[in-house]
């Protein structure tokens, strides 16, 4: 989606995993990652990474001089990164709503909230019905940015 917006070439580097495409970012054997905030957030603290963008629709509470893709021209490359939870479809009424309440007393916990914010992560509870929507929206808006991409499986 950046390469898109921004009109330019921008080559997948495979890592097994973020530390070592962070290690090789820090040490300059790349010139630019793309991470999420919290995995990155101590080491663009710590001076060892620069961030130049955030993807997210405003800017984040923790990197607040870190303008948004939208501010720095390229709207298009908005993306949210999000974490669920999800059970099996059979999963008895009863229980996936006392799942539902004990999360959502969690994420709504002022503590955790804090912590959270600290390494630059809104919680957010969405029902079950908004929850599978939102998935349904992002599984076909990344269907799109693939096929236009001519992005294949290695």
């Amino acid at each position: 989606m950046l390469a898109r917006a921004a009109g330019i070439e921008l080559t997948h580097v495979p890592y097994r995993g973020s530390a070592p495409a962070l290690a090789d970012a820090m040490g300059g054997q790349i010139p630019a990652i793309m991470e999420s905030l919290p995995i990155a957030l101590p080491h663009i603290r710590a001076g060892r990474l620069r961030a130049l963008a955030t993807s997210e629709a405003a800017r984040d509470a923790a990197t607040p001089e870190v303008p948004n893709f939208a501010e720095a021209g390229f709207a298009a490359a908005q993306s949210t990164n999000w974490f669920g939870f999800s059970a099996a479809a059979g999963i008895p009424a009863p229980i996936a709503e006392r799942w539902r309440l004990e999360i959502t007393m969690a994420l709504t916990a002022p503590r955790l909230r804090e912590r959270f914010a600290a390494i630059g992560v809104v919680p957010g509870t969405l029902g079950p019905a908004d929850y599978t929507a939102m998935i349904r929206g992002e599984l076909e808006r990344w269907r799109v940015v693939i096929a236009s991409a001519g992005i294949k499986p290695d």
